[in-house]
């Protein structure tokens, strides 16, 4: 996985095309897609049913209950905007990421895999540099 300077470098090196929305991906071309990150988890609790097994109105399927961890190998990755998601694969820790994050992703839409995208690079937003200010004396 890059680092957030390699993958800057390598973005303003390789003068790839920045795809402002994920319905403007072409096939197996290199580009940039900026979105959110939306993870797909089976172990995920869900309030609708928690309330549903307290009140006895649909039983669970076996193996549903309390979990200790919530993660699972099987969880998803997806990067969605305002109007499409894309699934992912390739160079990207599953287990490491969470739903909501805000990621600029290096990588291809392989012909052979509609709707996944291979990445070959994370990089996270970062909070802006704080300006300089002056600090104020107490008034006496």
């Amino acid at each position: 996985m890059l680092c957030k300077n390699e993958l800057y470098t390598t973005f303003v090196m390789l003068s790839l095309s920045v795809c402002v929305r994920l319905s403007e991906l072409q096939l197996d071309q290199d580009c940039i897609i900026i979105g959110t990150l939306y993870k797909q988890m089976e172990l995920k609790p869900s309030i609708l049913k928690e309330i549903s097994e307290q009140n006895g109105l649909v039983a669970p399927p076996p193996g549903v209950g309390s979990h200790s961890r919530y993660s699972d190998p099987s969880d998803e990755l997806i990067l969605e905007d305002e109007l499409q998601r894309v699934a992912l694969t390739g160079d990207i820790d599953v287990g490491q990421m969470i739903s909501g994050t805000v990621v600029a992703l290096y990588g291809r839409q392989p012909e052979e895999f509609m709707g996944k995208f291979f990445v070959k690079g994370v990089t996270y937003s970062t909070l802006p540099s704080q300006v300089p200010r002056q600090v104020l004396e107490p008034e006496k």
